[in-house]
């Protein structure tokens, strides 16, 4: 079963949430319009681990990155439903 709402109404009207869904969606949109393959997509702003422990600095920014990343359209749909919700 598939959560379409919750049982806790808010009185703020959720402008971070709108804004992480719409940024979700336009780096989901320019992902997919890229002619480079998904995997290299993957590896230059997914956060690998190993890249972490090596050097540190330089993989700081995939942390963030790696957030908005996602690997199809029911990844990226179920991900801002449950982020609405």
């Amino acid at each position: 079963m598939i959560p379409l709402k919750d049982e806790n109404p808010t009185k703020n009207f959720p402008h971070i949430t709108i804004f992480l869904i719409i940024s979700n969606t336009l780096i989901f949109l320019y992902q997919t319009s890229q002619p480079i393959t998904s995997i290299a997509i993957f590896e230059s702003y997914g956060l690998i681990p190993a890249h972490l422990t090596k050097s540190p600095i330089s993989a700081y920014p995939t942390i963030y990155s790696s957030m908005f990343i996602h690997s199809g359209l029911g990844h990226l749909s179920g991900n801002m439903l449950y982020l609405w919700i």
